[in-house]
């Protein structure tokens, strides 16, 4: 299976022919009402099925343009679309001007909250969108970077060298990670590791908190992280980048696509080393990702997405056992995924849409750590995904509903056989516009486990539009997580933390049930200041949790996974966005977590009941000069070992000079102040971290 996916990997990334010859080229830059250049819009040709997209400062080139009269359209999540006709000869040089300014990004393209596109404008429920620009300002490595300075979210170290997100303060396993709408599987404690998705290859995010297991199954309790993947344009384009910095930290990636045939490409790929952590967990990985998207006839599409991610810790040499221990020799932990995406598109007619999808993931993992007594673990899973889904537009209502099939099978030295688990599942969701200022989202999803049966999960939104510059938002639901094959099938495993024990799996799990709501509120006090506040809460029942059998071996203490415990998460967040100045925009944001591992219990490990934060981003009018400052308040914590964690800030910059035609220098410093923010964790080391680097985009 593996070499088939590689085999299709390789032959994706290097299809890709020159364009054909151009009848016209159309040079030219986007810019702002203050004559600043827009980077990443979008630009087209009216009714030439050409589009581009600006670079990062504000120029964009179209090619194979047909000679005479043509309407250009130029887009960007900023600024109301403009447009203008004009004639186009072999060689023409054109400046569109945007004219106005939109409200926080009202009008961009959003997926994962119905599983239509919709604009952020009318999304019935709340979304959080983090755009390209911004990822690229950030100069952000991972998608953790660009995600821990958000309100409601805390980043956790999820066990080795990786990070995980916990959203509204549960724990990183209750948040479900997609990759273009596909879900990623955990690797260490099923915690998703936000940390394999580097940001290069990243085109937007889309982050929706709260219960939505309806639309996406089984994990998402507190919410839904979507990462959506670069995709080809009409022009050819592409980018390298190299940085360097402490701790031996090196990164290097690029990207390259356009048209090819009936279709567009893209093939990105990127390299990373540090060694900011304990001796033996310093690690080098690489990644790549293909990305094709082809027309086959009128009304039906092709989509291929294909990816490879492999990772190992640095070699370490053999021991003795009397050497702490002892040690095999090689790297202390392996990592490699492999994933394949194929969907193909029908538009029925104008209003009626059917997408149907396959996806394929294998995971291989391998722990290797000291000492020699310990057994060395292997992993192998492989996950398989069947959907279809059929949306409607019914008037100004709309219906969506789908059919989804699954199963996972896991390999791993501890577990008996290859155990599976299979699943059916049916969802149906309608959204009905009641007036010009009202919307009713209602959903329900029926899912049949092999294991355990019938689940029920429904979902119900209202969205109210009093005036335009204000939006209300409520919605509610129930939710689960399905034990994870480990929890189920592991024979026997040691624990080194809390003074030591043993786990073993129970095959008679049920699944954790969770049901919770939102309520936010978004207002655009003006056109450049948005104020966005909510309030949430959820409880969970038949949390999964290690209890003691009141058995030992050899003197150590032994556990079982049961269903035995409750959880509650409640709070509230703000969050306010200003473009100060042409040059200058400014944020703020405050979130309150209250958890509590069963009732009256202690809060979720490393969960700050108090987060708050702030940024400044500052560009010069030319637009070749950019800073970037994040500070982050992270209040006391602590974990289940009852160790207390004091308050810390945390505090990011990231400059851009640009200079040539294409290329930037790269700076950027992480938590400037070398705060401590976990003290306790023995694989990565808590300091202050430096890169420079070199980007170069044409």
């Amino acid at each position: 299976m593996k070499r088939i996916l590689s085999v299709l990997l390789c032959f994706f990334a290097f299809l890709h022919d020159s364009p054909p010859l151009e009848a016209a080229v159309l040079d030219g830059s986007v810019v702002d009402a203050q004559g600043k250049a827009v980077a990443f819009a979008t630009v087209h040709v009216e009714g030439s099925g050409k589009t581009t997209m600006t670079d990062g400062q504000g120029r964009f080139r179209l090619q194979d343009i047909p000679e005479g009269m043509q309407t250009v359209i130029a887009d960007h999540a900023s600024h109301a679309p403009i447009k203008k006709t004009i004639p186009v000869s072999s060689s023409s040089h054109l400046v569109l001007r945007f004219n106005d300014i939109k409200t926080s990004f009202a009008d961009a393209i959003v997926v994962t909250a119905t599983r239509t596109p919709r604009t952020l404008r009318d999304a019935p429920l709340p979304v959080k969108l983090i755009e390209r620009e911004h990822i690229e300002e950030s100069q952000a490595v991972s998608a953790a970077d660009v995600l821990e300075h958000e309100p409601g979210i805390t980043i956790l170290p999820n066990g080795f060298t990786r990070r995980s997100v916990s959203i509204h303060g549960l724990p990183e396993n209750y948040s479900l990670l997609l990759v273009d709408g596909q879900r990623v599987y955990g690797r260490h404690a099923d915690a998703k590791d936000f940390d394999h998705v580097p940001a290069s290859m990243i085109e937007q995010i889309e982050l929706i908190k709260g219960p939505s297991s309806v639309l996406y199954g089984s994990d998402a309790v507190a919410g839904i992280v979507n990462i959506i993947t670069r995709k080809g344009t009409d022009t050819p384009e592409g980018e390298a980048e190299i940085m360097a910095g402490n701790y031996e930290s090196h990164l290097a990636r690029f990207s390259i696509g356009g048209p090819a045939g009936p279709g567009h490409h893209l093939m990105s790929g990127s390299f990373t080393s540090s060694r900011q952590m304990q001796e033996g967990y310093g690690f080098d990985n690489y990644s790549f990702r293909y990305s094709g998207e082809y027309d086959l006839a009128e009304n039906w599409n092709l989509s291929i997405g294909a990816g490879l991610f492999d990772e190992k810790s640095e070699e370490m040499p053999a021991l003795d056992p009397s050497q702490n221990g002892g040690h095999r020799g090689g790297p202390y932990l392996e990592d490699q995924v492999i994933d394949l995406h194929v969907g193909l598109g029908y538009d029925i007619d104008e209003s009626t849409n059917l997408q149907v999808s396959l996806y394929t993931m294998d995971q291989d993992r391998v722990d290797n750590r000291p000492p020699l007594s310990r057994q060395m673990r292997e992993w192998d899973r492989q996950h398989y995904r069947f959907e279809s889904i059929l949306s409607k537009k019914i008037g100004n209502d709309e219906l969506v509903t789908g059919i989804e099939g699954r199963r996972e099978q896991l390999d791993q030295t501890e577990v008996e056989g290859s155990p599976s688990q299979n699943l059916g599942a049916l969802f149906v969701q309608y959204t009905w516009k009641a007036t010009p200022y009202i919307e009713i989202v209602g959903a329900g999803r029926l899912e049949y486990h092999e294991r355990w049966g019938w689940v029920m999960v429904p979902r119900a939104g209202f969205a109210l539009k009093p005036v335009e510059s204000l939006r209300i938002l409520a919605s509610g639901g129930t939710s689960y997580r399905a034990p994870t094959l480990e929890n189920m099938f592991v024979r026997l495993n040691y624990h080194p933390w809390g003074g030591g024990f043993y786990s073993q799996g129970n095959p008679d799990l049920e699944p954790e049930k969770g049901i919770g709501g939102n309520l936010d509120i978004e207002w655009s006090a003006t056109p450049d200041l948005v104020v966005t506040a909510g309030i949430f809460g959820t409880r969970m029942k038949d949390r999964i949790a290690l209890v003691s059998t009141g058995e030992t071996i050899d003197g150590v203490d032994l556990r079982e996974r049961t269903n035995i415990e409750e959880a509650i998460s409640y709070g509230a967040e703000i969050q306010a966005d200003w473009n100060a100045l042409p040059t200058l925009s400014l944020g703020a944001s405050y979130s309150y977590v209250h958890t509590e591992d069963n009732p009256g219990g202690e809060p979720f490990d490393l969960v700050p009941y108090h987060k708050a934060g702030a940024k400044l981003r500052w560009k010069s009018t030319d637009g070749n000069t950019m800073v970037l400052l994040k500070s982050s308040y992270i209040g006391k914590r602590n974990d289940s070992s009852g160790r207390n964690y004091d308050p810390a800030i945390m505090t990011d910059v990231s400059i851009e000079q640009q200079f040539g035609r294409g290329f930037s220098l790269l700076a950027s410093a992480d938590n400037i102040f070398a705060e401590n923010l976990f003290p306790y964790d023995s694989y990565v080391l808590s300091d202050r971290s430096w890169r420079l680097g070199l980007r170069y985009r044409y």
